[in-house]
């Protein structure tokens, strides 16, 4: 299998690329970065990494050619609110802090679609992992870009919020998170949805209080706060770096595995048009299946108000390209 990552320089994408290679889950890793001194210092210790970890991976830190025949691109790079550079071949270093949602997205359309088009011209039969935010618009971005091809082939991750669920649950009832098996559906943001009556723990369905469970959506919903309010300047990464390996291996392996992340909807769940997190299986080709899990009145409620967050999303970008 071989692998490209955009954006590989920056903290998610290094990540990621040091989770792939030194797990061996594929045979050849590509990165690429605009930022190429950083880029060639990160491919110097990603190496030692590689061999450090006893696996047989070639490593090119390289231009959008060394993107040919890749199976799966995944795209970290974009210009976002804790970035002060931009990850991406092509753009100039930004450093603007952006406020607002639909600024995000239109100052980031310009880039993803610049690698959608390359990944086109490269590696038409890939699968784009999308894990740039908003992930749910810009995954659009490069489904639309793309020329509308096979929307199996389009992800965006949103597993993290799956997995912070997880672990908030495991603590809750005193259990390790690996004993855990919960999902989370709808935006990658604010108001993504808990589904509680996905909730097993080993095995067996789980359910909690009320007070509980007000507690965890709290705790959840305030997570990106508590990480900002630290001021770190820098993104997440380690757990998008475990994540997208996972995704990988799924792929790879035609698992079976339920991951929960963003797809292009077209009538599941009584959506269609955009993209949001939903339960999925994978396989070598992308999506192979949407799972189609029964949720209670409130649960459905709740999913449609991120549900309507993702489609006016999609209907700014809609706009910005000029699509009817």
């Amino acid at each position: 299998m071989k692998i490209s990552i955009v954006g590989a320089a920056g903290c998610m994408g290094s990540s990621i690329a040091f989770c792939i290679a030194t797990r061996g889950l594929a045979e050849e890793v590509v990165i690429l970065d605009v930022t190429r001194h950083l880029l060639e210092a990160q491919a110097m210790d990603l190496g030692d990494a590689i061999v450090a970890a006893n696996q047989d991976v070639t490593l090119v830190a390289g231009e959008y050619a060394d993107m040919v025949g890749s199976d799966i691109v995944i795209v970290t790079a974009s210009i976002g609110s804790l970035a002060s550079r931009v990850s991406s071949p092509g753009e100039e270093k930004s450093g603007k802090v952006l406020s607002s949602r639909q600024e995000l997205i239109s100052v980031n359309i310009p880039v993803i679609q610049g690698i959608a088009n390359a990944v086109k011209q490269y590696c038409p039969d890939c699968v784009m992992i999308t894990v740039s935010n908003p992930v749910e618009a810009l995954s659009y971005v490069s489904y639309m870009t793309s020329d509308h091809r096979d929307r199996s082939r389009f992800i965006g991750f949103s597993l993290n919020d799956t997995i912070r669920f997880r672990a908030a649950v495991a603590q809750a009832v005193g259990v390790t998170p690996k004993d855990v098996q919960a999902v989370v559906m709808g935006e990658h943001g604010d108001s993504h949805t808990p589904i509680f009556s996905s909730i097993r723990v080993k095995g067996q369905p789980r359910s909690l209080s009320q007070g509980i469970k007000e507690n965890l959506i709290e705790k959840l919903h305030g997570h990106t706060k508590r990480f900002l309010s630290l001021k770190p300047g820098r993104t997440t990464g380690w757990l998008s770096g475990i994540g997208i390996a996972d995704v990988v291996r799924a792929i790879r392996d035609d698992s079976e595995e339920v991951l929960p992340l963003s797809a292009i909807l077209d009538g599941e769940y009584g959506y269609r048009g955009f993209s949001m997190s939903v339960p999925l299986v994978l396989g070598k080709q992308g999506i192979r299946r949407i799972v189609d899990i029964d949720l209670s009145d409130e649960e459905r409620a709740d999913l449609a108000k991120s549900a309507r967050v993702c489609e006016a999303a999609t209907d700014f970008v809609r706009q910005t390209l000029d699509i009817v």
